[in-house]
């Protein structure tokens, strides 16, 4: 596809290998039909531990070294594999601390939503652009979807915004369901190395230190 138009689609979950709610379903119809209509199209989300690497043929990414995650350093190792039905290139980013449990956004058998989540989807917005500056396959837009992509413009303008490999990105931001947004404690600023001063309104924080997901 020399000369199509390179297309990232970051998604926290994608049919058929990780699934809580619609947001799978369009993650993994929706770059299908971009890529029959011409466009270069992958797809990268989180390896959870409930994704069976055998079954689904997703094999290490050779040649790429685990990349170093800002802003203290934690390893994102890639691996990939093909969208069943297409040639949609999946990228995996495996960090078993963050992913390695079995569920998504909670436990599975309580449903309380991980108290680290503010941290795991943060990791994988910066594993993203990391990704992204690598040279491997440097995307022309990258499609966010649902809060857990949500920083992806905020850092792509942020912490590099004078970095030339990712100068030429655009980002999109799809919404899927608009009760699901992710609201944290200003305390997670420093995790997000967003400053405390930043004029955010407070309302749009809840009190318990957790994702509402």
């Amino acid at each position: 596809m020399s000369g199509s138009l390179r297309v990232l689609f970051a998604a926290a979950e994608v049919v058929p290998y990780a699934k809580v709610g619609g947001l799978a379903d369009v993650a993994g119809a929706l770059p299908k039909a971009l890529s029959g209509s011409g466009l270069d199209v992958r797809i990268i989300m989180p390896l959870y531990g409930s994704i069976s690497r055998k079954d689904f043929g997703i094999e290490k990414m050779e040649g790429l070294l685990p990349l170093a995650i800002p802003p203290d350093g934690k390893k994102a190792v890639l691996w990939q594999a093909t969208l069943p039905g297409s040639e949609v290139k999946v990228l995996f980013v495996e960090n078993r601390a963050l992913f390695g449990r079995t569920g998504i956004y909670a436990h599975p058998r309580t449903g309380r939503g991980y108290d680290d989540n503010a941290q795991r989807f943060s990791f994988y917005n910066r594993a993203v652009l990391e990704y992204s500056r690598t040279g491997d396959w440097v995307p022309q837009i990258i499609h966010g979807n649902d809060y857990h992509c949500a920083l992806i413009p905020v850092y792509l303008r942020m912490r590099y915004g004078d970095d030339p490999a990712l100068a030429g990105i655009r980002t999109v931001f799809s919404i899927h369901n608009l009760a699901y947004q992710g609201r944290f404690p200003r305390d997670v600023f420093p995790v997000w190395t967003f400053p405390k001063s930043w004029p955010i309104p407070w309302e749009l924080w809840n009190i318990t230190g957790r994702s509402i997901t």
